[in-house]
């Protein structure tokens, strides 16, 4: 009985310290280029992504005022807790009616289920806004064992191997049928 009670005084804990937080997102603008640059720049961040190094700032400007700007077929989020910013959700259009979906987070946010509790809200206003995308593709490094994770966690279909990635596959209707 004791073992019992343990067990559900931690599953209540974990459940109101989970109430207190205050998880948005909303789309970025310029004010949050230096934020993503530090985020990008993490190494915990970078070793997953293609590009596995650090970026110089002047790079990152470019790429940032390209996105700002629309031309780049990226869809970028924002993602606060308690009114800070702790990571992002960007969106890159691929092919007709597919998009990437890439997501980061300060690594002292990470496993905390931050993420999870916004994932499928801001998916959803992506792809309300965006009607042509019928499916958000994900692309994983093997080694990447936290996204491999998470992905698996939001019901994400591992479609195969693609090189040194896994792609995992969710479908439009999975997601905006969702929340309703």
């Amino acid at each position: 009985a004791y073992i019992g009670l343990t067990s559900i005084s931690h599953r209540l804990m974990v459940y109101f310290r989970h109430m207190k937080r205050n998880i948005k997102y909303r789309k970025a603008f310029l004010l949050d280029c230096l934020f993503l640059y530090r985020l990008r720049n993490q190494p915990e961040t970078y070793k997953y992504f293609r590009n596995n190094f650090p970026v110089g700032f002047l790079e990152h400007l470019k790429w940032f005022i390209k996105l700002m700007i629309g031309r780049s077929g990226k869809h970028l989020f924002i993602i606060k807790l308690n009114n800070e910013r702790v990571g992002q959700i960007r969106f890159d259009k691929i092919g007709k009616n597919g998009a990437e979906i890439s997501i980061s987070i300060l690594k002292e946010y990470k496993k905390k289920g931050v993420m999870s509790s916004i994932f499928f809200n801001v998916s959803r206003e992506y792809l309300i806004n965006n009607p042509p995308i019928k499916n958000l593709y994900a692309h994983i490094k093997l080694n990447n064992i936290a996204s491999i994770i998470f992905f698996d966690k939001m019901k994400f279909k591992n479609i195969g191997r693609k090189g040194s990635e896994l792609v995992y596959l969710k479908n439009r209707d999975e997601i905006t049928n969702l929340l309703k």
